[in-house]
């Protein structure tokens, strides 16, 4: 591959256009800076942040606390409430480290797009894009089909626990194919750094707890 991400800047005014897009009616993260505070001094704190945030992308390494969070299970609504593969985890992280994230995002969807990296048949997580016109476009595809008198078959797939059971190394094989390496993978390595088993163990423990 021609086009590599190697590193990744970001500017004050990166920065201050995710500060300005706050939720300031979130919750604050285990630093418990809230988002309102942080909307509300952005210009002051515009520019200590991107120099933070350029740290820490030119080390390739993120603050241990901004890998802290603080996790809650939430029940899915169906089955056993004492098994706990029927909660989902969710996690208050630092929203300093979610603007970070968002940013890094940012860059690494505009490497994949300039590159044409991603599958035209990919409509989620993508701009311009939804679920609701993949839905539209797959019923104009079938009515077509059957129009013209051909049959239509079609295989659905529900993955338990998708986001919970993706392979860390195997990601990162396929962020460094996709020519994302250098510090930008490091960092992507440091924020995975997470055992997907220590949230199965957190969640017995607060279960317990309640």
């Amino acid at each position: 591959m021609e086009d590599v991400l190697l590193d990744i800047s970001v500017t004050v005014d990166d920065v201050l256009k995710k500060l300005n897009n706050l939720h300031v009616d979130k919750s604050a993260g285990p630093d418990n800076l809230h988002p309102k505070v942080l909307y509300e001094v952005r210009q002051s704190i515009s520019y200590p942040l991107s120099i933070i945030f350029n740290k820490s992308l030119s080390e390739g390494v993120l603050p241990e606390e901004w890998k802290n969070a603080i996790l809650s299970p939430i029940f899915k609504n169906k089955g056993d409430k004492k098994q706990p593969c029927n909660y989902r985890p969710v996690s208050l992280t630092c929203v300093i480290c979610k603007v970070c994230e968002s940013l890094i995002r940012d860059k690494l969807m505009k490497h994949l797009l300039e590159n044409n990296l991603l599958s035209d048949c990919q409509y989620g997580f993508r701009p311009g894009r939804s679920c609701s016109i993949q839905l539209l476009e797959v019923l104009d595809h079938w009515s077509s089909l059957l129009d013209n008198f051909c049959s239509v078959d079609t295989i659905y797939l529900d993955f338990s626990r998708a986001f919970d059971t993706v392979p860390h190394e195997r990601l990162i094989g396929k962020l460094y194919n996709l020519g994302i390496q250098g510090k930008v993978l490091d960092w992507i390595k440091c924020f995975l750094q997470i055992d997907p088993s220590e949230l199965d163990l957190i969640i017995h423990t607060l279960l317990e707890l309640k």
